[in-house]
């Protein structure tokens, strides 16, 4: 069973979502980024036995000088990135402690556009310098900056961003897409989402090539990486690293492998443009070890929970929970077209664009822009029917992501 609260506050669609890192398991943090170029500050209450609740904390007016695409936490939580159409990602100072009683201060503003100038009021950026990704790079000194076709390591202190991997001329776009999927003929290679393992070593890049690709993230090596068959007509729109199955749900994996037990090979769950959802096992990017496709339509969205489960949230307003089963295996052909008969599915007023989980909390929002247009943040407090027991074995044989020596593995979708 699951409980609901609908956070309202924004008067547009919500892009983006981030929890901030877990301090007090009764009380949550999350932000929100919006069309409305607001960002906003949710304090959400769970404690155990009683009904959530949430008020608004504080809301970042014109957080941009267009629509606000993403957001993220620093691994503190005393830092919080936002990233816009206008080509600038902002990082503000959060207050130290769960009850949010001071405002934010803007502590830098860096640029992804090629003069290094953030738009005027109202402007959004071209399509080469849009922020899609956010992620800091296991610091709060260190950001991670995904735009356009551009992978961008940004010195949060110093207020500098420079380009580490550009996948522009990586190979040619089979689906020159956008997010939502309009056509994006102005780069070859338009990056959507970006995702950081639970250890802060491996970043995956989602991209409208039909491809995920995946660096060490200290960015010290590119290499020339593995290519195979890309999926003509589709992109992937979303990336998310699988926390370990011996995770349990409120535990988060950074502490989990701190406690000396063996690492789980680093997973990848990705979605894309066509619904399909797939697994991988990074260290054999040939092909996913499964494949499904659960959404009718795009899938915009998905987010790590606990024990290897994965939610994805899409354009037909469905949330569904993915399952990462002990059983499964590299090579193996487990293939399901159409809503798994064992899957979990949580349903959405309007059609999904974003979501972010931590634990047993899961938040999704989106909205269609129309006149009938949802633009709540939506919240589940699942039960442990929704989240399992961490299973008895993992996936495959134990390895630390040092033994995983790759520069660029392109996942074939």
């Amino acid at each position: 069973m699951e409980r609901q609260l609908h956070l309202c506050g924004h008067k547009a669609r919500v892009f983006g979502l981030s929890w901030r890192p877990l301090r007090d398991e009764h009380t949550r943090i999350l932000a929100s980024a919006s069309e409305d170029q607001s960002v906003i500050i949710w304090r959400v209450a769970a404690a155990h036995g009683m009904a959530p609740s949430y008020r608004k904390a504080h809301v970042l007016a014109d957080a941009h000088a267009s629509e606000v695409l993403r957001c993220a936490w620093s691994p503190t939580g005393r830092l919080l990135a936002t990233g816009g159409a206008d080509g600038a990602a902002r990082v503000f100072a959060m207050p130290d402690d769960d009850v949010l009683s001071t405002p934010p201060i803007e502590r830098a503003r860096l640029s992804t556009t090629a003069d290094g100038a953030v738009g005027a009021a109202g402007a959004g950026a071209s399509d080469d310098s849009q922020v899609y990704g956010l992620a800091f790079g296991g610091t709060d000194a260190r950001l991670l900056v995904a735009a356009g076709s551009s992978l961008l390591a940004c010195d949060v202190e110093a207020g500098r961003s420079a380009c580490a991997v550009s996948l522009a001329a990586a190979s040619p776009s089979s689906g020159d897409y956008v997010f939502g999927g309009q056509r994006n003929e102005a780069s070859e290679s338009f990056i959507f989402d970006l995702a950081l393992s639970a250890d802060g070593t491996l970043v995956a890049l989602a991209c409208s090539t039909g491809r995920a690709h995946v660096f060490d993230a200290r960015l010290r090596s590119t290499g020339a990486g593995v290519t195979l068959g890309v999926t003509d007509g589709d992109y992937v729109s979303a990336c998310a690293f699988a926390l370990p199955l011996a995770c349990a749900p409120d535990e988060p994996a950074v502490r989990a492998a701190a406690s000396g037990a063996p690492a789980a090979p680093p997973i990848l769950f990705t979605a894309c443009g066509s619904g399909a959802c797939a697994w991988w096992d990074v260290r054999y990017p040939f092909a996913p070890f499964a494949r499904v496709t659960p959404h009718d339509g795009a899938a915009y969205s998905c987010t790590p929970l606990g024990c290897g489960r994965v939610a994805s949230v899409g354009r037909d307003k469905r949330v569904m929970l993915h399952q990462l089963a002990a059983g499964m295996r590299v090579g193996g052909a487990d293939e399901t077209d159409g809503v798994p008969p064992d899957a979990q599915v949580l349903q959405l007023p309007d059609r999904g664009l974003c979501c972010a989980g931590q634990g047993r909390m899961l938040a999704a929002a989106g909205g269609s822009g129309g006149l009938v247009n949802d633009t709540a943040v939506h919240v589940w407090l699942l039960g442990d029917d929704a989240l399992p027991p961490p299973a008895e074995r993992r996936i495959g044989e134990s390895v630390t992501t040092a033994d995983v020596r790759i520069g660029i593995a392109d996942l074939a979708v």
